[in-house]
């Protein structure tokens, strides 16, 4: 999406700016329900922090982060903990236990309505 580019653009210039690198880049369709595969590949890699874009689908994404035994690495989340589906009890708990960051880094200026372009 606009929204995730934008993050992911701007998530690179500050990496860039702190001489730190992205490991591994992946992504994943619309809908897609089963992310272990990804998480097992980004496991591999043996990151120090995982930054998602993933807000649409935090509450498959999280506990499936568990089962994979990957709720140890930190996660850096574009706004994901305040959308209702990740605003639960058992969500709380994941994020707390992972030690997440929710991040807002940018609007995505190509799909920016009036109001934001405004702000």
């Amino acid at each position: 999406s606009d929204v995730c580019e934008s993050f992911i653009t701007r998530l690179k210039e500050l990496l860039a700016a702190d001489k730190r690198v992205i490991v591994r880049d992946e992504a994943y369709d619309p809908g897609e329900s089963d992310f272990k595969p990804i998480l097992l590949r980004i496991r591999a890699s043996n990151p120090d922090v995982i930054a998602l874009c993933a807000w649409r689908d935090e509450a498959t994404l999280m506990p499936q982060l568990k089962q994979v035994g990957m709720l140890n690495v930190p996660t850096v989340h574009h706004f994901a903990p305040f959308l209702p589906a990740s605003d639960t009890p058992e969500m709380r708990k994941l994020f707390e236990d992972n030690k997440a960051v929710s991040v807002w880094l940018r609007f995505a200026e190509a799909s920016l309505n009036q109001k934001q372009q405004e702000f």
